[in-house]
């Protein structure tokens, strides 16, 4: 009888303490996820060995872009999505396009010209409500809906680096703009009616003069803010920005302080350094960070709640090295585009299993097309 008990009370033990280790570990997964947009600091040694991206990669998804007289594209910087349409644009044309999900051309929309329903170029693309909105040279923000039709142009207040739609008005990048005052901030909210909302992040103007990708992205329910030529990215809440992370590339970031920003010699001797890293640009998605650096000649993975990574080498079989470009996350997926002259290869290098095609796209009308495609990449998980 006695055994009985010692067996009986031995089995409650195990199973308390099971339950204990249960809720522990549900716990832990329970901080690991509410907290992984505390603010965290990444150390990156970017002479790291290299791993190469086919490696890195468990799935990859390709979809064709039809290729028409209305629709040659030479890259692809920009998606937006509506309507279960992609709307794309490029940095070197002022051609939108718009996609079925299966590749096929909607439409090519070009209000390109000086008059009043007409843009001379654009830096910046976004798509919300249904409607297509430029940041345009020469301070304006340009509305079309997806059918190309005219539907507001506005003037800013100030010509900024960057601008893009936030919280039904806008967020602008000060980081290269002259403002008055004493104290020089790198962001500006404008409500819908172009009124001010908010200064953030107080900074140093830099005289680094650079025209690239999107100073703001899409994160979860708002969006992230980054300078090209900064280690730390801010997410925006509300009327604040607060530091979500920086990436700690030791004696290898180029600049030091803000001096040597501010100084013309000295910021085109560190941006001749090959050494050196002087810019970033991260892509944040919802527990990795992919980024680039130097200027796109090295990229770097980063698992956000473990702060492991991988430094990625694209290179291929044939020495030549895979065209990818990142440009934004979908969900649990880094969206790219691939030249298509690179699809081949990448099938070849991960092997069929892990490359799938979208419902009408096919490997033969990729190869007879000059076009990009999309690809959607899921990375496996770091160990």
């Amino acid at each position: 009888m006695k055994i009985f008990y010692i067996r009986l009370t031995a089995c409650y033990a195990l199973f308390f303490f099971g339950l204990m280790s249960c809720s522990s570990n549900r716990e832990k997964e329970s901080v690991s996820t509410s907290d992984i947009d505390d603010f965290k600091s990444y150390s990156i040694d970017p002479e790291k060995a290299p791993t190469s991206f086919f490696d890195l990669v468990e799935e990859a998804e390709v979809m064709r872009l039809e290729e028409t007289p209305e629709s040659l594209l030479t890259n692809v910087a920009f998606i937006g999505h509506s309507q279960g349409q992609y709307v794309l644009a490029g940095m070197s044309k002022p051609d939108i396009h718009v996609f079925t999900k299966k590749g096929e051309l909607v439409r090519r929309i070009n209000h390109k010209g000086e008059g009043p329903e007409e843009y001379p170029g654009f830096s910046n693309f976004w798509v919300t409500n249904g409607h297509i909105g430029l940041y345009s040279v020469g301070r304006f923000i340009i509305q079309y809906d997806l059918e190309g039709a005219f539907l507001a142009k506005e003037k800013l207040p100030i010509s900024p680096f960057h601008a893009y739609a936030y919280e039904g008005g806008y967020a602008l990048d000060l980081s290269q703009t002259f403002t008055e005052g004493p104290t020089h901030y790198s962001i500006m909210l404008l409500d819908s009616a172009m009124r001010l909302r908010s200064m953030m992040n107080p900074s140093k103007r830099h005289e680094v003069g650079l025209i690239g990708a999107n100073s703001f992205a899409d994160y979860k329910n708002t969006i992230v803010y980054h300078d090209p030529f900064s280690d730390t990215v801010f997410v925006l809440e509300d009327k604040d920005a607060r530091p979500l992370f920086n990436l700690d590339f030791g004696s290898k970031w180029g600049w030091k302080d803000d001096a040597d920003r501010l100084d013309r010699v000295k910021n085109r001797e560190v941006m001749r350094n090959k050494e050196l890293v002087w810019t970033i640009k991260p892509y944040v998605g919802p527990e990795t960070i992919l980024a680039s650096y130097r200027n796109r000649t090295g990229y770097v993975w980063i698992d956000r709640k473990t702060g492991q990574y991988e430094i990625i080498d694209f290179s291929m079989a044939n020495q030549e090295t895979l065209g990818l470009r990142p440009v934004q996350w979908d969900g649990d997926r880094i969206l790219c585009s691939l030249p298509s002259e690179s699809v081949a290869s990448m099938i070849e290098e991960l092997g069929e299993g892990k490359v799938k095609f979208r419902q009408g796209t096919t490997l033969e009308e990729i190869e007879s097309s000059e076009n990009p495609v999309l690809l959607w990449v899921k990375f496996k998980e770091l160990k």
